[in-house]
């Protein structure tokens, strides 16, 4: 009786140490990455069987079972970077944070756009566009600005107004402020 115990927590524990081929597929994969590649995402099911990494400001998705390594294609105007990326609690989806433009120091331009890219259909949806996107506890919340309340002073001294969005973990919108002069 001893013995066949001892046989079965054996078999247990060597059943849930055993990765898949898959999964030893996508932990190679991630060792020969680039030195300064970011990995966002790793999928070892059937399904996805796949690894997303940022590298160089721009998002990757290497397949494991095809071998191919190809940049994600997920907007519809090109951006100039990712500034951040995360993954959704149960997987399902990958936001992405990008910059479209560069900083400009007078004037709040919506220049982050946030994206929401579905894993399992490969399908890319933008959330909204702000001149701030930051990860909240209760989803992501997007700082828009909406007009400028004085357009025909110098670019120093406009005031603009903005309206604070919070969207949830699935990209759905759940408040928004109301409108609010930015402080400088």
């Amino acid at each position: 009786m001893r013995y066949f115990c001892t046989l079965i927590l054996c078999t247990f524990v060597s059943i849930t140490l055993a990765q898949t081929p898959i999964a030893n597929r996508v932990k190679s994969v991630v060792q020969h990455l680039p030195q300064k590649a970011t990995v966002v995402a790793k999928y070892t099911d059937n399904d996805r069987h796949c690894l997303y990494y940022i590298y160089n400001g721009r998002l990757y998705k290497y397949d494991v079972v095809k071998n191919a390594n190809e940049e994600v294609d997920f907007t519809t105007r090109g951006y100039r970077a990712i500034d951040n990326a995360f993954i959704e609690e149960n997987g399902a989806y990958l936001f992405i944070i990008t910059e479209t433009t560069r900083r400009n120091q007078e004037e709040p331009i919506n220049r982050k756009d946030l994206w929401r890219i579905d894993t399992m259909k490969g399908k890319a949806k933008k959330i909204d566009s702000g001149f701030s996107v930051k990860r909240k506890k209760e989803g992501f919340e997007v700082k828009r600005a909406d007009d400028c309340i004085n357009p025909n002073a110098r670019a120093e001294k406009r005031q603009w107004n903005a309206r604070t969005h919070v969207y949830d973990f699935e990209g759905k919108p759940s408040s928004t402020t109301k409108s609010y002069v930015i402080k400088k």
